[in-house]
């Protein structure tokens, strides 16, 4: 799964950043930003975290925007238990190499 620079969401631009120094201190792999507009994840390149982990938690951290966005309850273990699940199905539906997500177009 390609992880992207950017990632809309009900029409809000969210910037994808690796921040690894960031998620050691706070011990996450990854978080989101409301208020900034970003999705910040600890990079598999140097954080020594599996990249299939820093996938999952890159939807994971969608669905905490998802969430938010659609007033839902925002309960961490429903929230980790439905990322894992759904990193599970886009991980069979790929497994030609097609990629999920691609790139936002540099004009949205």
């Amino acid at each position: 799964m390609n992880i992207p620079e950017v990632i809309v969401i009900a029409g809000k631009r969210f910037d994808v950043v690796f921040d690894t120094p960031c998620c050691i201190k706070e011990k996450v792999y990854g978080r989101a930003e409301y208020d900034q507009c970003r999705i910040v994840l600890a990079n598999p390149e140097d954080s020594g975290y599996h990249r299939s982990l820093i996938e999952e938690t890159f939807i994971h951290e969608c669905l905490h925007i998802i969430n938010s966005i659609m007033s839902y309850d925002d309960k961490e273990n429903v929230v980790h238990g439905t990322a894992e699940l759904l990193y599970q199905v886009f991980q069979q539906i790929l497994a030609d190499g097609t990629p999920l997500i691609k790139f936002v177009e540099a004009d949205v």
